[in-house]
């Protein structure tokens, strides 16, 4: 059996025009910063389920990344290349804020694993250098978890739809607020 299937999106063309360049793409940003938090959920949840012991500061490791100037965004398990002021910070919260910055890095490692590592046989200190006799430890390996494969698999799937969603649905916002009823 054939279904027909017909789309009316005059309503929504007329709404776009309406609004202005400013506007339009506040609009767009929006939609797209609505998807990427949709498919930075799915991310979170493949973490939660892939056996690595997560809480919230890690999952802060997974990021949304909204371009500015083209249209799409991207989630990432990437760092922020950013310097921390801990000059208002003391003592305890000193310690506890860069606690929780290190354990945002820990999704980068998780995703693709880490070679084994092992302490090194020699050490300084003050500028005094030594070396230790015997061979160094085995500090370990993190196996590598693949969350975000996983993530991209379901995410493909959901996120062309749900940006569609989004996009209509922040268009109407906006030019609701900029330019009255478009019934």
């Amino acid at each position: 059996m054939g279904t027909d299937f017909t789309y009316d999106d005059t309503r929504l063309r007329r709404m776009f025009e309406s609004l202005g360049e400013k506007q339009r793409r506040t609009a767009m940003r929006g939609a797209f910063r609505a998807a990427a938090s949709n498919v930075r959920a799915g991310a979170v949840k493949e973490l939660r389920s892939s056996g690595l012991r997560s809480n919230r500061d890690v999952e802060k490791g997974i990021r949304v990344v909204v371009y500015k100037k083209a249209l799409g965004f991207k989630v990432t398990v990437g760092t922020k290349k950013r310097r921390v002021n801990y000059g208002s910070k003391t003592g305890r919260e000193l310690t506890e804020a860069r606690r929780k910055e290190r354990l945002r890095i820990v999704p980068l490692w998780a995703e693709g694993g880490t070679a084994e590592r092992r302490t090194t046989r020699s050490g300084s200190f003050c500028g005094i250098s030594w070396k230790r006799k015997g061979k160094g430890r085995r500090t370990g390996a993190m196996p590598a978890f693949r969350f975000m494969e996983k993530a991209k698999g379901t995410a493909l799937q959901t996120a062309s739809e749900d940006l569609q969603r989004q996009m209509v649905s922040y268009v109407e916002k906006t030019a609701l607020k900029y330019g009255g009823s478009f019934r």
